[in-house]
């Protein structure tokens, strides 16, 4: 049998925007409760400002869900929200990806509910 070698580009010109969210120690998780797992976000530059963002809900494994949770730009001390809902404990290991880091822009509203309330 021959291999004929071919040249394969492991490289991608341009930006890719994708951030993962991952966990950063192992953490078990007890029956039906949810814990705030400690968490940190993949940079996408040194150069390029971070945003806001969230990470969306998703199952992990069965009866084992993240919860949409609100990422501060500063990427410090971030916890991820992570619903057991078995009757067995649950694990997650260090480096297991909790789902993509979504930009967002907050809002504040507190001037037009303000408005609102006195029209």
């Amino acid at each position: 049998m021959k291999f004929l070698a071919m040249p394969l580009a492991l490289t991608h010109r341009g930006y890719i925007k994708c951030r993962l969210v991952l966990v950063q120690n192992y953490q078990e998780i007890p029956p039906r409760t949810q814990v705030d797992v400690a968490a940190c976000v993949t940079l996408l530059s040194m150069q390029e400002p971070s945003d806001d963002a969230i990470v969306e809900t998703c199952q992990l494994k069965p009866g084992l869900y993240v919860g949409r949770t609100l990422l501060p730009a500063d990427r410090h001390d971030l916890k991820v929200c992570v619903a057991n809902t078995t009757s067995e404990p649950q694990s997650v290991s260090a480096g297991t990806c909790l789902g993509q880091a979504i930009p967002v822009t907050l809002v504040d509203g507190t001037e037009e509910l303000a408005q609102n309330m006195a029209d």
